[in-house]
């Protein structure tokens, strides 16, 4: 594979963003797909489970691309932005109890409403790294009404994700260009929830790839949950 070189990937760099106008702050929209097979493993008291998980996180990454910026990103410095969370939408197939007698129905993990996600990201063009920091305030819920009920509706469910992984000049050009590119962000998990009435404490583990995409996911499973989001008071 041919490597591009540092000098000529960020002369491209430049000529893309149109550094002559001076650019300054941009605003770059960044959505977020769960690779697949993505699921967690959950720990019930009556035994092992597991739920498989589609859905992803929709961004904007808020950088400022001006001269000064720029020019300390060719010598090192590590190029700082802002992520706004714009949206998140992750749906898990149904969790089985009681030996399959019934299901929880669709879970599903959403942005909550009255407490805002953000992070933030520093990107280190010569090295090929970008740091992320994110705090994902979301609520989870089950569509089957009994269990929904037990839960008592949607309860808190705060993960806070922090990484730092490789990122190649050809892909912040894919993200600027809104294709995708090869950003990918992985996360562990090792969470307890509850104590649930009935399914008593659960512990979460699991690794979770988020990767930017130019397809947001479409699955059966995200249409419960917009519907159950739909029908909450």
């Amino acid at each position: 594979m041919r490597r591009v070189r540092p000098l000529y990937g960020f002369a491209a760099l430049l000529a893309f963003i149109g550094l002559g106008s001076g650019c300054g702050d941009v605003s770059i929209p960044v959505d977020l797909a769960l690779e697949q097979p993505s699921e967690l493993s959950l720990v019930l008291p009556e035994g092992p489970a597991s739920t498989s998980l589609v859905g992803g996180v929709e961004t904007t990454i808020v950088a400022d691309l001006g001269l000064l910026r720029l020019l300390g990103a060719m010598v090192g410095q590590a190029l700082p932005a802002d992520i706004q969370i714009d949206d998140v939408l992750i749906a898990g197939t149904a969790i089985p109890v009681f030996g399959g007698l019934v299901n929880t129905g669709t879970v599903c993990v959403f942005q909550d409403p009255a407490v805002p996600s953000s992070g933030s990201a520093a990107f280190n063009l010569l090295l090929g790294t970008a740091a992320f920091e994110m705090s994902l305030n979301t609520r989870l819920g089950l569509t089957d009404p009994t269990f929904n009920a037990m839960l008592g509706g949607p309860q808190a469910f705060t993960q806070e994700i922090a990484a730092v992984v490789p990122i190649s000049l050809s892909d912040m050009l894919a993200i600027m260009g809104g294709t995708g590119g090869g950003l990918a962000i992985s996360q562990d998990v090792d969470a307890t929830f509850g104590p649930v009435p009935v399914l008593g404490t659960v512990h979460v583990t699991g690794t979770l790839t988020l990767a930017s995409t130019d397809t947001p996911p479409v699955d059966p499973l995200l249409d419960d949950c917009v519907a159950y989001i739909a029908g909450l008071p």
